[in-house]
């Protein structure tokens, strides 16, 4: 069974990661959410930060960046829903910031 090392870090790292989801909502960007986990992934893994995070966690994790940034948003959506109370289910998923070309 091959297992997604991303995947395998956003789950280890879920605490710090939400930490960047909480602030994407304080400063009103939770469209951006997506891009501050990548950030943080990047950080975590000692990286500085990057004008293309999704390329740069790819280049790390040897992944095509399509699957970082779907990897990402489910994962961002998650833990977002995660933060909020009530029930999840009936929380909207977040809708992500397109207009960046985030997706090649």
């Amino acid at each position: 069974m091959d297992i997604n090392p991303l995947i395998a870090d956003l789950n280890r790292y879920q605490d710090e990661l939400i930490d960047s989801i909480s602030i994407a909502m304080g400063f009103r960007e939770l469209n951006l959410a997506d891009i501050y986990v990548a950030n943080a992934i990047a950080e975590i893994k000692g990286e500085v930060l990057s004008k293309d995070p999704f390329q740069q966690v790819a280049d790390i994790y040897k992944l095509p960046r399509q699957e970082v940034v779907n990897n990402v948003r489910k994962f961002t959506n998650k833990c977002y829903k995660i933060l909020l109370p009530g029930d999840y289910r009936l929380i909207k998923d977040i809708e992500f910031d397109n207009s960046r070309k985030q997706l090649t």
